[in-house]
């Protein structure tokens, strides 16, 4: 079974016009989602359901409102509007391999307050074991046994990294993702370059990557480590240190949480809320993704002293874990803000992804998957880092030092 990556978005949203206080309306509390083959070649019909939902205010009416997004969570078009006994919806001939968001609206006498309710994944032409749990599949026992589990929490694997490879470790695995090779499967049969990068891959002809090995990775399921730009306290890292196998409402399934060591024997928890989206806009090539915020949060746990303000490249660092007196780049600025040396605006113009909503991208603000892969990289030009003291190509999208260059064209 492949994972999913069509996004289900529901969100209670709209706003009052009137001078009336805002009522109150209750959320969508659940959803299911059913994959079936489409009538056409290669589509898939996707059908929503979910529950009714108890008006705050006794006798009031419920409606409810189906859209639909093809970029990315951008925009919305309006698919239809159901009364309170409708409770399910098909979305018929949805291309197979492709992105879409949709969104449930629930209004109480017509007033919608706005409030987000919850995130659930699919993807034609399989449905995700990750998520829209129902009792009608069998998609628990994928990675748990009731009664013969070889690992804790039940799971049908010794080690929950061993449950992780059996979907997504290597090309023919039973999800779109094979993160040891960074591919995402593609409309007839074909792969491309996954967003986050290869943790293992290793070239062959004609291979996605160019025909090149990965050259740097995140040091999972290795010794415990040292995180650069973090605390000096080695600890060890697996799929599950940045990805829960559960839905979390985050892009990728990101945790909610990230537990990291601050100090001697201590630990401490970040919280993260990673919105994204990802869009194919085109089956063929593969997956882009719309950075919206939070992706700086969880890279930052562990990476905290690389999360610099703005001015670090002109203010020597104090109060880090290990770049105190560095000079830093900052996070979090807009390109096409940049302000040169002599104090004039100089804005730049990058083709490496930002985050942000503002529709001039380039307005958009620098995140660390600007310049990194979260995963793996195939790209040349080892350097050593003044942090590590180690050579490394550093998860680097660009060869060298062509990340700079992308920004700041010399």
């Amino acid at each position: 079974m492949r994972k999913l990556s069509i996004i289900v978005l529901l969100a209670l949203t709209g706003v009052l016009t009137t001078v009336l206080p805002v009522l109150a309306v209750n959320p969508v509390s659940s959803i299911q989602v059913v994959i079936a083959p489409g009538t056409a070649a290669n589509t898939s019909d996707v059908a929503l359901s979910w529950h009714p939902v108890t008006p705050v205010t006794t006798g009031d009416t419920i409606s409810y409102a189906v859209y639909k997004s093809t970029d990315g969570g951008n925009t919305y078009g309006l698919l239809a509007n159901l009364n309170s006994t409708t409770l399910t919806y098909t979305d018929s001939g949805v291309a197979n391999y492709t992105d879409v968001n949709y969104k449930v609206t629930v209004q109480e006498n017509g007033v919608s307050p706005g409030a987000a309710d919850r995130v659930s994944t699919v993807y034609p032409p399989d449905t995700s074991p990750h998520a829209n749990y129902t009792d009608n599949t069998n998609a628990c026992s994928l990675c748990h046994k009731t009664h013969t589990g070889v690992g804790a929490h039940l799971l049908n694997q010794t080690t929950t990294l061993a449950v992780c490879q059996t979907c997504h470790w290597g090309s023919g695995t039973n999800s779109k993702y094979n993160v040891k090779d960074g591919e995402t499967a593609i409309g007839g049969g074909g792969r491309a370059p996954d967003l986050a990068g290869p943790l293992q891959h290793t070239a062959y002809p004609g291979d996605q990557w160019g025909g090149l090995s990965t050259t740097s990775a995140h040091s999972f399921d290795q010794s415990p480590v040292i995180a650069p730009g973090g605390y000096n306290a080695a600890q060890a890292l697996t799929c599950t240190s940045c990805h829960d196998a559960h839905d979390t409402g985050n892009y990728r399934l990101i945790r909610s949480s990230i537990s990291y060591p601050n100090g001697p024997n201590t630990t401490t928890t970040a919280t993260v809320s990673f919105s994204a989206y990802p869009v194919a806009s085109n089956p063929t090539t593969g997956e882009t993704a719309n950075y919206i915020s939070g992706s700086v949060t969880l890279c930052a746990a562990c990476h905290s002293d690389f999360n610099a303000p703005s001015g670090s490249g002109h203010t020597p660092a104090s109060g880090t874990f290990v770049t105190d007196g560095m000079y830093r780049h900052s996070m979090g600025v807009a390109p096409g803000s940049y302000t040169g040396p002599s104090g004039m605006p100089e804005p730049l113009t990058t083709s490496l992804p930002l985050e942000g909503t503002n529709p001039a991208y380039n307005q958009n603000k620098i995140m660390c998957l600007t310049c990194h892969y979260a995963h793996g990289t195939v790209r040349s030009g080892t350097s050593i880092s003044s942090v590590t003291g180690s050579p490394s190509t550093m998860l680097r999208r660009r060869d060298n030092m062509g990340v700079c260059e992308d920004c700041h064209k010399k």
